[in-house]
Order: C-alpha cells, then sequence, then structure tokens
C-alpha cells in the first residue's frame, strides 16, 4: 500500500569506475557487470566488484568506508568465457576480529580486516593463498589461451563459505583435455 511512497535512499558508484577509467588502452578490461549480492554484518555492507575489488560501505548513507584492490584484473580474463564477475564474499570472526574472505579472479583467497580493509598478514601469504597449488598444469605466469578469452587457469567468481572454521571455495578452472599430467 505504500509501494508509491518509496524513494532511493543513496546509491553507490562501483569502485570499478575508476579502475577502467585509469586503465582504458587495456582491450582486456571490460565491464561485465555488478552481480554480488552485499553481505551486512553491524551495519556495514561488504561487497565484491566485476572486477574483483572489495568494499565496505555504511548501510545507512552508501558511504564508502574502505576499497580492497587486489588487482587480479591486471594478468587478464578469470578462467571462464563470461568474463569479469564477482558474486560476493564471506564473512569469519573470532571474538571482534571480522575477516572478509574473498576468491579472485585469478586464483587466490584473500583475508581482509573487516574494519579497516587492509589483507591479514597472518593468512597465507600476507594475506592471500594461491588457489593453484598442487593442480597439474597451472603455472602462474604462463598464459594458457586455450580458450579464447581467457587467462587464468583457476578463477573464483563464487562467494567463499565458511563451515566450522573451514574456508569452502568453488572455482572455474580452464578444461586441459589431452595433457597428459592429469590423472
Amino acid at each position: 500500500s505504500n509501494f508509491d511512497q518509496l524513494r532511493i535512499a543513496w546509491s553507490w558508484d562501483t569502485a570499478d569506475v575508476r579502475v577502467l577509467a585509469a586503465h582504458r588502452s587495456d582491450a582486456r578490461l571490460r565491464g561485465a557487470g555488478f552481480k554480488a549480492t552485499p553481505l551486512m554484518v553491524g551495519g556495514v555492507l561488504f561487497v565484491s566488484t566485476g572486477l574483483g575489488q572489495i568494499a565496505a560501505l555504511d548501510a545507512t548513507t552508501g558511504r564508502t568506508r574502505w576499497v580492497y584492490d587486489p588487482e587480479s584484473y591486471t594478468g587478464g580474463p578469470p578462467a571462464n568465457v563470461i568474463g569479469f564477475q564477482t558474486r560476493g564474499v564471506a564473512y569469519w570472526s573470532e571474538g571482534t576480529n571480522g575477516q572478509i574472505l574473498f576468491g579472485t579472479n585469478d586464483g587466490y583467497l584473500v583475508a581482509i580486516d573487516a574494519r579497516t580493509g587492509a589483507p591479514i598478514s597472518e593468512f597465507g601469504n600476507n594475506g592471500r593463498v594461491d588457489l593453484t597449488t598442487g593442480i597439474p598444469g597451472a603455472e602462474r605466469g604462463k598464459r594458457p589461451q586455450l580458450v579464447a578469452g581467457e587467462s587464468h587457469y583457476v578463477s573464483v567468481n563464487s562467494p567463499p563459505i565458511v563451515v566450522r572454521d573451514v574456508v569452502i571455495v568453488g572455482s572455474s578452472m580452464t578444461d586441459r583435455p589431452n595433457l597428459k599430467e592429469w590423472p
């Protein structure tokens, strides 16, 4: 009954706007759409952008508290033909120390301090874990060029989930048929 009275409280321009403007000459970078589901904890919205940045927004005002940019877009498109996109983040806390967990387009799992947006130095290697470790044929720094538009062997575009202090990450992966190292 009050639908006609609804008004926009605030809007937010994705942090990708700045990156796309700074890298206009890089044809590999293109907006693929904003598909993330924000996660709200304690009045703060945590969201991932298409290019894989993570932002904390004040849920009341829409003001940006911080943006963390792992620069995963610099290596080229993820291991899917869809292009740059992410769908969200996970939150984990031990007491009052909240952490945002996020899988990148270039195959890392990152942990960020929910209050400051800084990497958690004790997590993996200065805040990130390489998800390609142990995968036959997944060599960082070598572009596979197996499927048009792909640049990485492993990419994460869905949010991780934390179950009993274990982080579970789904990922997309370049298919490498006829590779002898595969069982």
